[in-house]
């Protein structure tokens, strides 16, 4: 979609955020080459987890998601 890709690269570059934000959960795929992870601090790394890894790791989430958001 021409739409949703013009608004995600505008929001990637623009994006302004100095301090992390408190509280965060970050779950990052250490195979994410969009956003790879030598970039990213404090995350919960998933093992060959892409951009994608929302659908092809979906058992992950589902097993360790409600853990996770019960622990915040």
């Amino acid at each position: 979609n021409p739409k949703y890709l013009s608004w995600a690269l505008k929001q990637m570059v623009s994006w302004n955020q100095k301090e992390p934000i408190q509280n965060l959960v970050h779950i990052h795929g250490d195979n994410d080459a969009v956003f790879p992870i030598k970039n990213i601090k404090e995350c919960i790394s998933i093992k060959n987890g892409t951009h994608i890894m929302i659908i092809n790791k979906y058992k992950w989430f589902n097993e360790n998601l409600p853990k996770i958001i019960l622990a915040k």
